[in-house]
């Protein structure tokens, strides 16, 4: 079955998708080359002993209180990768501790606690870019980010399942929609809105992107589904009417040369 069968057969978003097929700058062997590069690029460094700043220090104690995970401090890295069903902010974080805190203080434990974090990556949303955001991922669900890397770039296509949001390889999703494995998964944490006013975001990285990509996946996300109307605008076409949408404009948000 062709690609455009079978994204018809999930939305009507089939010319958007064709449109930003053909505009994919790097196939499947060319991202597993750049892979192995940016790999070589940063070669493991040898044992020695750790010294902490007092920066560092700080963060760790935060992650320590904080977490509810093992491993809080972020130092393994995810190998794999799995749906995850809809996950409770208590699951990742002591609530009865946040909840002690203001809204601004709740802000900074929580990007503090992702600051150097080696599998996610974390933001924060007001109460009402929280619900702008829930209405506007209502209404287009679908959406493309390319990831610069090496001398080019590869896509991935967002979709927007409730509160929860999957990046996947775009090739990949050409090749088997249904068996397609994100490369990073948001989930927006909304336990703290009521009584705080703010939304918490949490993305999980596997292995297929660099923590600072995924930062970078995040920005555009609210580039474009909170940002300036025009902004959006570009979503729309994609979802909407295919024709009109330009995937120059997005390539030109992330910083890729078209």
């Amino acid at each position: 079955m062709s690609f455009m069968r079978s994204v018809l057969r999930l939305s009507a978003k089939a010319q958007a998708m064709q449109r930003c097929s053909r505009s994919v700058s790097t196939s499947t062997r060319q991202f597993q080359r750049t892979h192995q590069l940016l790999r070589s690029e940063h070669p493991s460094t040898t044992s020695r002993p750790m010294h902490l700043s007092p920066a560092c220090s700080h963060q760790l104690a935060i992650k320590r209180e904080f977490s509810t995970a093992p491993g809080s401090d972020g130092s393994a890295a995810v190998s794999g990768f799995s749906y995850p069903g809809p996950r409770k902010l208590s699951e990742v974080v002591k609530i009865q501790l946040l909840t002690k805190h203001g809204a601004p203080r709740v802000r900074e434990i929580w990007n503090e606690y992702h600051k150097d974090h080696k599998s996610a990556v974390g933001d924060t949303l007001s109460f009402e870019e929280y619900g702008l955001l829930l209405q506007r991922t209502e209404r287009c669900r679908h959406f493309v980010f390319p990831v610069p890397r090496g001398n080019g770039y590869f896509t991935l296509l967002v979709q927007f399942q409730g509160k929860q949001c999957f990046m996947t390889y775009l090739e990949d999703y050409k090749q088997n929609a249904a068996g397609a494995q994100p490369y990073l998964t948001i989930t927006m944490f909304d336990e703290m809105l009521e009584t705080k006013g703010v939304a918490l975001l949490r993305g999980e990285v596997t292995n297929q992107l660099t923590v600072q990509e995924a930062k970078v996946l995040m920005e555009l996300l609210k580039h474009f589904y909170l940002g300036p109307r025009r902004n959006f605008d570009a979503v729309v076409a994609f979802n909407e009417d295919g024709d009109k949408f330009d995937f120059k404009t997005v390539l030109r948000a992330a910083g890729v040369s078209s």
